[in-house]
């Protein structure tokens, strides 16, 4: 079987990594077509993955629309060139491609239909399959709705797929136990992210000086850094990152993905961006399992005091061990779920 993976941002190279090599070794073909976002290519390289580069992200509506046209029709040639069976990704492109071709489109998508509105409509009515956790069951979008009882992350940060290197710590002058911190700014410039906002200035130096107090901050930003910050860039492969963020002591930032990454390997996440209570995943880390925690953008006095009530804990990492275990047995590896969907839907 031949397959074409579309990737649009990072994460969604780490939810088919694993699934995709193990189908290379069955002796299928995996074809990697991505645009050019943020460190997307820089990870493939890192992995050693062939790719082709289809479109380079752009920013507002209208150059996103372009965008779009351009990355459909390349989508539709590579599909055609390498005769492709089966397109996935977090995608709108494979599913109108798709339609033109002999290709099935399945769609990965974790978040809510109605906060990623836009993606929703130019992609769930062409797609042969919509494939999601199964918190959004309720969303019931007929027959071709496929759930499961897991994240996305769990396909590449599950302890099945993931152990952490300690050998991160060493390179960066810390060892095992240090208090450091983690945080993560995006730039927010996404189709869904249109009137989002996330940590002010006011807020960021608020949360820098707060941290410093304690151990020692990595900042990593999409967007460019006040001068006050720079001095706490992360300066590192970014394939790294999870084994740094595994042994970080909380992580801050405006991010949905890296806090869901944190709450998985059992750190504490502290979110603050205009999505939070709207996302139904980081609603069930919030209120059911208790990992992460989110604040609106003009709470910033409440995400201090959090992160001072998480300092204050005597055994801060022991007890979200024990909270991670409870949120890993209600889940299972996203990536095994995969490969035996796949197989089981090449049966038939």
């Amino acid at each position: 079987m031949n397959i074409l993976v579309d990737l649009y941002h990072p994460a969604h190279l780490h939810l088919f990594r694993n699934a995709m090599k193990k189908l290379e070794e069955q002796g299928h073909k995996v074809i990697w077509v991505t645009r050019d976002k943020d460190i997307t290519v820089q990870l493939l390289d890192e992995y050693k993955i062939p790719y082709k580069i289809l479109t380079k992200a752009t920013k507002g509506l209208w150059n996103l629309f372009w965008e779009l046209v351009v990355h459909d029709c390349k989508v539709w040639y590579e599909a055609v060139r390498n005769d492709v069976d089966l397109m996935v990704g977090t995608s709108v492109s494979i599913t109108h491609a798709a339609l033109f071709c002999k290709a099935k489109s399945w769609v990965f998508e974790e978040d809510d239909a109605e906060q990623a509105k836009l993606m929703t409509y130019l992609s769930y009515p062409f797609a042969s399959k919509i494939i999601t956790p199964d918190f959004l069951a309720h969303e019931n979008h007929g027959k071709k709705h496929i759930t499961y009882p897991s994240y996305h992350e769990l396909a590449y940060l599950h302890p099945n797929n993931y152990q952490p290197n300690p050998e991160i710590l060493s390179e960066l002058g810390l060892q095992e136990g240090d208090v450091y911190f983690i945080m993560r700014f995006v730039s927010l410039t996404a189709s869904h992210d249109f009137g989002v906002k996330g940590l002010s200035f006011e807020v960021k130096k608020a949360l820098l000086d707060k941290l410093l107090q304690h151990g020692k901050v990595f900042i990593t930003s999409e967007a460019e850094l006040a001068e006050e910050f720079e001095p706490y860039r992360l300066r590192m492969p970014p394939h790294k990152m999870h084994d740094l963020l595994a042994y970080s002591t909380l992580c801050i930032g405006d991010s949905q993905t890296m806090a869901i990454e944190a709450a998985v390997l059992g750190v504490p996440a502290l979110r603050c961006n205009t999505f939070v209570g709207e996302l139904s995943l980081l609603k069930e880390l919030d209120d059911k399992y208790g990992l992460t925690f989110g604040f609106k953008p003009e709470n910033g006095d409440k995400l201090l005091g959090k992160i001072n009530e998480l300092l204050a804990e005597e055994d801060l990492k022991g007890l979200w061990q024990e909270k991670l275990q409870r949120f890993l047995d209600d889940k299972i590896d996203m990536t095994e779920w995969l490969l035996g969907f796949i197989e089981s839907e090449m049966k038939k």
